[in-house]
């Protein structure tokens, strides 16, 4: 088993692991083209670096990953950088869950978020995932709202 930052080669993958996580977690039906636009997004946005995703592999399979795409805002007191990240897809295949890799490859996506002068991390999570962001430092925001445009 390895732990390794994807590359524009891994997209077909990585696009596959999204597709799985997403009929895994909310069953949700897909819109026309979201595979094809999701999967320009991981190939463009792997190349010019605002997608970080890791992965652990063996035998040339994911068996966990995390993804997190990065962003610029207008710079804050508490964030005078204004980069931002959001985490997308921590995934673990089922039968290697509860090994502790969820844990071991976000571990590398965060010091790399370091590296890249990335000062917060957002994410949604499920209630299997939650207390292992706890774990890792994440809290609960009680003040931030939403408006869905479409």
């Amino acid at each position: 088993m390895e732990i390794r930052k994807a590359v524009v080669a891994d997209a077909a993958v990585i696009l596959e692991n999204r597709l799985v996580f997403i009929e895994e977690v909310t069953h949700a039906v897909l819109p026309a083209n979201f595979k094809e636009e999701t999967y320009a997004y991981i190939q463009e946005n792997l190349a010019n670096g605002r997608l970080v995703c890791y992965i652990a592999t063996e035998q040339d399979r994911i068996i966990s990953i995390a993804v997190m795409s990065t962003y610029e805002v207008l710079p804050t007191v508490g964030n005078p950088s204004g980069k931002k990240g959001y985490l997308y897809n921590v995934h673990t295949a089922a039968a290697f869950r509860r090994q502790g890799l969820s844990t071991r490859v976000l571990h590398t996506l965060i010091e790399e978020a370091e590296h890249l002068g990335i000062a917060e991390i957002f994410l949604d999570y499920t209630a299997d995932g939650r207390m292992l962001y706890e774990k890792l430092g994440f809290k609960y925001l009680e003040k931030e709202m939403v408006l869905k445009i479409r």
